[in-house]
């Protein structure tokens, strides 16, 4: 199937969505603009007569590869949709994306969302950037978890770990970086007096959106990408975010700053400890991924395993300066 056919295919599908709503149901689909792609889907402006404000959007697994969509693919867009139902029902004070359907076209499997209007914060590069992070963070954190049961869940913190480290695949742990890794972890669990909570799972700045026109960090900023939400311990967005490097958001000492923050923000009380522990999770999970899947990794397995066992040297001198 050629590529105009197939975007032709996909208008008609979109304007099927749309016509079982109540809402969109006497709005013509026009033509399709490409948003972007992100690890597992890509996104598209839907381009309408009259024109929509907010405006729509159809995120489609793997379209910028045409790969028919696995079930694990289609199980997180899924479980995404019913986390923007959930947020539009609670209120979430945020701007978020709203649900308006599902596309279910034989090898086109998408949703369509409401657009959030904005700039991405990874266009912006001042100190401000972690202040957004930290208070979405603590916001997303508060969120009632009791309304959002169709989400994976822990009963604790220190099980939300253990998880990470059961699913790794035997291989990793021929590199003894791996099994250091490993046992440094399991030998600094989290406390489980904090209990687990809503995560969005990957608040980069890229997913942070500011109004357009703004250049104050303290207008509303919007969060989307939610197909990584879960319930678990919330060091993990915090890692998600800092990845074991030395800078975040390109500030020195960037992941204490964002702890810092993150606290004021009204955020869950844990130490930079746990956090450290997530971003040893990750790591592990870079040289696991280099190994299963070479070709999508972002470096080599000697790379991941020497980033690793430098992450683990810093942190435990860290811990021996504290």
């Amino acid at each position: 199937m050629s590529r105009r056919l197939d975007i032709y295919c996909w208008n008609a599908a979109v304007a099927r969505v749309l016509q079982a709503t109540d809402k969109y149901r006497s709005v013509k689909v026009s033509s399709l603009q490409k948003l972007g792609s992100g690890l597992t889907h890509t996104s598209y402006v839907i381009r309408t007569e009259p024109t929509l404000s907010p405006k729509l959007v159809l995120r489609v697994i793997d379209g910028v590869n045409r790969v028919p969509p696995t079930d694990e693919a289609k199980f997180r867009l899924e479980c995404e949709a019913e986390t923007l139902r959930c947020l539009e029902r609670v209120g979430f004070a945020t701007p978020v994306p709203m649900f308006v359907g599902t596309v279910d076209d034989e090898d086109l499997f998408g949703i369509v969302t409401t657009f959030v209007p904005g700039c991405s914060l990874q266009e912006f590069k001042r100190p401000n950037t972690l202040d957004a992070i930290a208070e979405s963070a603590a916001l997303v954190h508060h969120l009632p978890c009791d309304q959002f049961t169709h989400l994976s869940t822990v009963p604790k913190r220190s099980a939300h770990v253990l998880n990470e480290l059961e699913a790794l695949d035997a291989c990793v742990f021929e590199f003894p970086e791996a099994v250091d890794a490993r046992e440094w972890v399991l030998n600094h669990l989290p406390d489980d007096a904090c209990i687990p909570c809503v995560l969005h799972g990957d608040l980069c700045p890229q997913n942070l959106h500011l109004r357009l026109g703004s250049c104050d960090m303290n207008e509303t900023v919007g969060i989307i990408d939610w197909e990584f939400a879960r319930i678990g311990d919330p060091a993990h967005d915090l890692a998600i975010v800092s990845r074991g490097t030395r800078k975040v958001a390109g500030q020195a000492n960037g992941l204490k700053k964002l702890l810092n923050k993150y606290r004021d923000a009204g955020g869950h009380e844990f130490p930079i400890n746990d956090v450290w522990v997530h971003e040893v999770l990750l790591a592990i999970g870079f040289l696991e991924q280099s190994l299963l899947d070479p070709e999508n990794s972002g470096a080599p397995a000697r790379t991941n395993a020497d980033f690793l066992a430098g992450l683990l040297r810093r942190i435990v001198a860290r811990i021996a300066r504290s």
